[in-house]
């Protein structure tokens, strides 16, 4: 897609249609295509970027870097706006279709959430936090009802049913705690979730029924 060449791509985010695409790596700026892919821009500072997620249609986006600052835009990207909160190492984010609910995880830190498209956000209640937390992934329906966030130093995987406003956890992935490493999907209605842990042995477990109960699957 176009050059400069990007040494490794580890956050990557697109619009429904794949009109809007917003991918960065190791020691790169936050790059924005705008058209499919024809060619793209650079738009924030160089870094590790850790993730980036966006809306359905792309105007919104959420992202942080490790290390560094935590970004959002509701222009698709024309401009930022830098949070003000959390440590300075962010490993997971995540965005409803809308762009109204909005999540970013923490590396030694806390599960943040924002309920109004960027304006205000808060720390999940109810959720661990501190040097002992590695919020690895997180997820959400396309309405945002369900989020599912994994916090990868205990293998828990934490569902919300209610956006936000309670957490439970019904299943724990086996980790290696010193690099822990889990993936999170979540269906468009919330009923399906997929966590995957990828350390100690490929493990996946599978809910159909918004996180009450799990089944393990062959990877």
């Amino acid at each position: 897609v176009g050059t400069p060449a990007v040494k490794s791509w580890r956050a990557l985010a697109a619009s429904g249609d794949i009109s809007k695409i917003y991918g960065s790596g190791y020691e790169e700026y936050l790059f924005v295509t705008l058209n499919g892919g024809s060619n793209r821009t650079p738009r924030l500072p160089g870094g590790d970027w850790g993730t980036v997620s966006c809306s359905a249609d792309g105007s919104t986006v959420v992202g942080g870097m490790l290390p560094g600052g935590a970004y959002f835009s509701t222009d698709s990207a024309s401009s930022f706006n830098q949070l003000e909160f959390g440590g300075n190492y962010w490993l997971s984010s995540a965005a409803s279709g809308d762009g109204s609910l909005l999540v970013l995880g923490e590396y030694r830190g806390s599960l943040w959430l924002s309920k109004d498209n960027g304006a205000t956000w808060a720390q999940a209640a109810g959720l661990p936090g501190g040097d002992d937390s590695y919020w690895s992934a997180a997820a959400c329906s396309n309405d945002g009802t369900t989020v599912a966030a994994a916090e990868g130093s205990s293998g828990n995987i934490y569902v919300s049913n209610d956006k936000g406003a309670t957490w439970k956890t019904t299943v724990t992935l086996p980790v290696e705690t010193a690099t822990p490493q889990i993936c999170l999907t979540v269906s468009n209605d919330g009923k399906t979730i997929i966590a995957i842990s990828s350390k100690a042995g490929v493990k996946v477990r599978i809910s159909k029924d918004g996180g009450e109960a799990w089944i393990e699957s062959a990877p």
